[in-house]
């Protein structure tokens, strides 16, 4: 045994999973799942059980807890236990549910991590009131491996009840099932009726010397019910693909009759009608020309920006000294600095220009001639001397 089977076994014994709740609720009182949730709702058991989770060191950890508001009786916390059992009451049919959740359910994986208490389980009264219509030991249910759960009888309590079979109630079904005409309904129901009596006289011996057949037999009920439980959902998508094709031949007849209407427009409104295809022509054909000009402008504005990128590239280019500029490098750095990167630095053209060209250029005097062209150059125009805009508007 592996150290998680030990911690499965140990949350087993403690606590019971909301699929095994349901299924055996729904094995001891031959019921479908459907009614297993309505049931469970009804009793509000939701409320009086709560609600618990399996955490990522596989801990079975409480998520709600019993609450008073407004002299009613609900719950806080995380109820997991509600939101399963209401999805199941309203999403299984009542005339074809099934008697186990498959694992092809939507609630099948959030009902295995969803937990009750064991013990407090089974100590409710509404769950000892409904396992009461069973007269057969609680067995385990027959899940998959990895779901495989542990029973400890002396934990649940539980044991065969000591009243004798009801025989002279056995022998009343047997004189009416003599009756013909009772066989004929019976027969054409596909009612059929389960005597314990009688199994109670089969051999012990024979049981024991056909243990494997009997297995092999369990195993074939098993594979019949999974198959029913396929069957019932199958039925319930060709259900659902009914409806939908209904609803497709309510749309057909609808765009029929709009079609029909809109036939009778253009035939009475034709001149009309004609005046807005030649209007939509006109429309498409001034978005076709508009289209083709923003692909041009696109087109274009791509080139100027290729074109300015690949014009930096050869200013910037230092190996090519025969057309290398130094100092066209620096105004151009310089601009950059103070009216892209800086725009909102607060300060005078000269001054700001001052002190990067003496951090950033090997020219260390502002009052030098070199200095002085760099900042005339990266001056902007609003910045310029009233005589120097005249020269330049000329």
């Amino acid at each position: 045994m592996g150290l998680m089977a030990l911690i499965n076994t140990e949350n087993d014994k403690n606590y019971i999973s909301l699929k095994e709740a349901i299924e055996l609720l729904a094995k001891e009182t031959n019921s479908n799942i459907w009614e297993v949730s309505t049931y469970l709702l009804n009793k509000d058991m939701y409320i009086h059980l709560y609600s618990h989770s399996r955490s990522t060191d596989h801990k079975i950890v409480q998520t709600s807890f019993e609450a008073y508001q407004g002299g009613e009786t609900t719950w806080v916390g995380d109820n997991d236990a509600f939101s399963w059992l209401q999805y199941i009451a309203e999403n299984e049919m009542q005339s074809y549910s099934a008697r186990t959740i498959t694992k092809f359910a939507k609630y099948h994986n959030g009902c295995i991590e969803t937990y009750w208490e064991r013990k407090a389980f089974f100590e409710n009264k509404d769950i000892k009131e409904a396992l009461k219509l069973s007269n057969t030991i609680f067995e385990p249910i027959v899940l998959e491996k990895e779901e495989q759960v542990s029973y400890e009888e002396y934990y649940l309590n539980l044991s065969i009840p000591s009243q004798e079979p009801d025989y002279h109630f056995w022998d009343d079904i047997k004189q009416y099932l003599n009756d013909e005409d009772k066989k004929n309904d019976i027969s054409q129901q596909n009612i059929s009726v389960k005597n314990p009596a009688i199994e109670c006289t089969v051999d012990e011996e024979y049981k024991q010397k056909n243990q494997e057949l009997l297995k092999k037999i369990e195993q074939l009920e098993h594979k019949l019910h999974e198959e029913k439980s396929q069957s019932s959902l199958l039925i319930l998508d060709y259900q659902s693909l009914q409806v939908e094709v209904e609803k497709l031949k309510e749309k057909v007849v609808e765009k029929d009759a709009q079609i029909e209407q809109l036939a009778k427009g253009i035939q009475k409104e034709s001149s009309e009608a004609f005046e807005l295809i030649l209007d939509k022509h006109r429309a498409n054909n001034e978005i076709s020309q508009l289209k083709t000009r923003i692909e041009q402008l696109e087109s274009e504005q791509l080139h100027t920006k290729q074109k300015t990128s690949n014009l930096l590239d050869l200013i910037f280019d230092e190996t090519k000294i025969e057309r290398y500029a130094p100092d066209l490098v620096y105004c151009i750095q310089l601009w950059e600095h103070l009216y892209i990167e800086n725009e909102t630095e607060q300060g005078n053209h000269t001054n700001k220009a001052n002190f990067w060209i003496i951090r950033n250029t090997p020219y260390k005097d502002k009052n030098e001639l070199k200095v002085k062209r760099l900042r005339e150059i990266t001056s902007p125009f609003e910045s310029w001397h009233v005589d120097r805009r005249k020269k330049f508007n000329k």
